[in-house]
């Protein structure tokens, strides 16, 4: 089956993870830092995910995450870290006109995106007003893959910018819920098809959206 594969995450999002890294390396003077109790971090989530510009009836399921952090720097109520996570794939057909359906023997095209894995750095906000409530970001990368049930349709890979943005609270000393958005940059995946031949050719991988509860615990 063709491969493709990109590695060109959104310009804007990459300014936005320069930002986080700075400020990470701003507070590493040992000056500021203070002492992690808890700093290694294991969190699961579950959530639903929308897929843009896939097949309407496959844009919405269910999602879930798994990820190992580490909590590097203490400054105020400022806490900065690194995270590894791993999340779940997803089944859908792509979006396609009836001539497009009908070059390929009258079926869409199904396709499975495989379970994603990325690398982020976050950022804890928790005001002393507002304890035990407080406020997460975490910007970075993911890997992804997207696949077609048939030869004539090239798989891709690419490297997405990702964010997430969310809430959480304190139900003990080391352990949390959260209440996230998550994002992943994409495009459309610019589907174009031989209508004689058949063979077809995928661009990019879709933009991903999702809402996920989780629970963390510092360890």
């Amino acid at each position: 089956m063709p491969f493709c594969f990109s590695n060109q995450p959104n310009i804007l999002n990459n300014k936005l993870i320069l930002k986080i890294v700075v400020l990470i390396l701003f507070f590493s003077n040992s000056s500021f830092a203070k002492t992690i109790n808890y700093p290694w971090t294991v969190s699961a989530s579950l959530g639903y995910v929308n897929y843009q510009y896939v097949h309407e009836g496959d844009h919405i399921t269910a999602t879930g995450r798994f990820a190992i952090g580490r909590d590097l720097l203490m400054k105020g109520p400022f806490l900065f870290g690194l995270e590894l996570g791993l999340q779940s794939g997803n089944q859908m057909r792509l979006q396609m006109t009836e001539e497009e359906v009908d070059a390929l023997g009258g079926l869409l095209v199904q396709t499975t995106l495989k379970p994603m894995v990325d690398a982020l750095a976050t950022i804890r906000i928790t005001p002393e007003f507002t304890a035990p409530l407080f406020l997460q970001l975490k910007a970075g990368t993911a890997y992804r893959q997207w696949q077609m049930d048939r030869d004539t349709i090239n798989d891709i890979s690419q490297l997405a910018g990702e964010i997430m943005a969310g809430c959480g609270y304190a139900i003990t000393p080391n352990a949390s819920i959260t209440l996230s958005y998550q994002g992943l940059f994409g495009d459309k995946p610019n589907f174009t098809i031989d209508l004689e031949s058949g063979i077809g050719h995928v661009q990019k991988i879709p933009v991903q959206h999702a809402i996920l509860l989780g629970i963390v615990l510092m360890i």
